[in-house]
């Protein structure tokens, strides 16, 4: 298995990562955040009006990392490069996070909505990772 792939893996099992993005300055600002795959892609389902969509709309560069719910790393970091994705494939993301969370992303959903969190839209991140040579896969 290649080590993309092996990244692939310990990434996706994880319930939580640690999604870095970068400010104008090049300073690194790590999210926890929770994680689905499809394929050889990572999925990450967020506010559209969150920093780290504004930061991704500057700079594709991230940094993923199996993380604990506080962003503490609990593994190496990956590079790789995300992209934003329409309402539709954001909603498929939304279902990939319902298949690996369960009730728990269910609850979460609901009670954003609840207590008016969640006030705007969502988007989908597509984070494709890097080979250790700098290519996507």
């Amino acid at each position: 298995m290649s080590r993309v792939g092996r990244a692939l893996g310990i990434l996706a099992a994880a319930r939580h990562v640690r999604l870095t993005t970068y400010r104008r300055n090049g300073s690194a600002v790590g999210t926890p955040v929770w994680i689905s795959r499809e394929g050889p892609r990572l999925y990450v389902w967020t506010r559209a009006d969150s920093g780290k969509v504004t930061r991704l709309r500057r700079d594709r560069r991230v940094q993923v990392a199996p993380s604990d719910v506080r962003g503490r790393p609990l593994g190496p970091a990956h590079d790789g490069t995300a992209r934003l994705l329409d309402p539709a494939a954001t909603r498929h993301v939304e279902r990939l996070h319902r298949r690996k969370y369960g009730l728990r992303f269910a609850a979460f959903r609901l009670g954003s909505r609840v207590a008016r969190r969640w006030i705007g839209d969502t988007v989908g991140i597509e984070i494709t990772l890097r080979d250790p040579d700098g290519q996507g896969r």
